[in-house]
């Protein structure tokens, strides 16, 4: 065999076994609210998303996680809300965040808090890389719980065999479909 022929047939391997050795999962569970009513949630009223605190896994804090989180997911709400904003902290009572969002003329405030992050080995032949979280979407008139669910993401990704990437998917990334969908069932299209 001719040595370029050698070569693309090596790449090929290459790309194919890259390809099979990345696998990403999510999953979606209603934890409560009246989402279990349909209930659609108003693109007129502005939503405030709330901080979450950085992540934490095995003692490791990954700083910035709650900010990424944040803007994330008022990406995802700003396809439907008339203005969206982040507040800068989850440390604080509900009744003041329902006065700031009344301050401010907001419909909704949205609480996310970090359940799982980072890697996670819980297979022999591949790190699983995790990322779940609660969002939680309160009503900031009345403070009832309108919806509620887990999101999760997990991915597998086998580095040595992917030369293209090197580094693990971060978790956060494994968020991105999983908040955009969650979102979008919040509204009406």
């Amino acid at each position: 065999m001719q040595p370029a022929k050698r070569f693309l047939t090596l790449f090929v391997v290459v790309a194919v076994l890259s390809l099979a050795a990345c696998s990403d999962k999510y999953n979606r569970v209603e934890t409560g609210g009246t989402e279990r009513i349909n209930a659609k949630l108003d693109k007129a009223a502005a939503v405030l998303v709330v901080k979450p605190n950085d992540a934490v896994n095995k003692g490791k804090t990954f700083k910035g996680s709650g900010e990424v989180l944040a803007r994330m997911i008022d990406a995802s709400f700003s396809h439907y809300a008339r203005i969206v904003d982040v507040y800068p902290s989850s440390d604080v009572p509900l009744d003041q965040l329902r006065d700031t969002a009344a301050k401010g003329s907001y419909g909704y405030i949205v609480l996310t808090k970090v359940i799982a992050w980072g890697p996670k080995d819980d297979e022999w032949y591949k790190p699983i890389n995790q990322a779940t979280i609660k969002m939680t979407i309160i009503d900031a008139l009345t403070g009832n719980e309108l919806s509620s669910n887990v999101l999760d993401g997990k991915g597998a990704e086998l580095a040595t065999l992917n030369p293209f990437n090197m580094e693990p998917e971060k978790s956060e990334s494994l968020l991105v479909s999983p908040i955009g969908d969650y979102v979008d069932s919040l509204y009406d299209r």
